[in-house]
């Protein structure tokens, strides 16, 4: 690699669109909430990942470092991203409140390329996925796409008795995409749907499928063929295939959560 090619591929960094993630979700569903444009922090902390495709000496990478730059500046830049196949929904929708804040902070007239409005990002089940805020930490959660700052609120309290940010087994419920942390009932269908905590693969299948069952099966076989027990065995990945198709397994910080579908 000669010198220019190293300088180049300083200048465009690898995109980690999701190290800001959960401040920036929550900086969009305060101001969604609020209905008003996301504050100066939450538009630097999206240009600044923007910056990370856009390239160091990006308007967009300079705006997320000291907050200087103009709409006519960044505009160029987000909408190569906002129209590049690859873009994930999600950072789509982040270029949307980028760019409505600053038409409203530089007054300038609406971007015709973007939305007019902030479409959540909703799924089938009109579900969105948000972050709540529990011991000080955030967690991933879906919630209904029509939800009110005092909502959000409520529920956090909620999670907060449940032991949220100590039980993880619950974060990996909540991880779910179609699992509504606001309805009545979804801490008691979590403690139904919730099977158990398992550290390996293997241990998961041994406690949820016939496993064991099948491998003495598979001894007696070899013993009646004259086989050495040792030389066969059963393939675990398509028994953990099947496993995924009953249930949902979560997998989270070297554990395994099963939860019935």
């Amino acid at each position: 690699m000669n010198e220019r090619e190293s300088t180049e591929r300083h200048e465009q960094q690898e995109p980690n669109f999701y190290r800001f993630q959960d401040l920036i979700t929550h900086g969009i569903a305060a101001a969604s909430a609020e209905g008003r444009e996301i504050d100066r922090g939450t538009a630097r902390l999206i240009a600044h990942t923007l910056g990370r495709a856009a390239g160091r000496d990006s308007a967009l990478a300079a705006f997320g470092r000291t907050g200087a730059g103009t709409y006519d500046d960044l505009r160029p830049e987000y909408l190569v991203l906002y129209q590049e196949p690859t873009t994930p929904p999600t950072v789509r929708h982040w270029i949307d409140w980028l760019g409505t804040y600053l038409v409203d902070r530089d007054n300038a007239d609406p971007d015709p390329v973007l939305p007019a409005e902030h479409p959540p990002i909703e799924q089938d089940d009109g579900l969105i996925q948000s972050q709540v805020f529990v011991g000080g930490r955030s967690f991933t959660a879906y919630v209904p796409a029509e939800y009110t700052g005092g909502q959000m609120a409520e529920l956090e309290g909620r999670l907060a008795e449940h032991g949220l940010d100590h039980w993880t087994a619950l974060q990996a419920y909540l991880s779910l995409p179609d699992i509504d942390a606001m309805a009545e009932d979804m801490y008691s269908n979590f403690k139904e749907a919730f099977f158990g905590t398992y550290e390996t693969r293997e241990e998961a299948l041994r406690a949820l499928s016939p496993l064991e069952e099948w491998e003495s099966d598979l001894v007696g076989w070899a013993l009646d063929h004259g086989i050495d027990s040792h030389a066969v065995t059963i393939d675990h990945r398509p028994i953990y295939e099947q496993l995924e198709l009953a249930y949902d397994l979560v997998e989270r910080n070297g554990q395994i959560h099963a939860f019935a579908k």
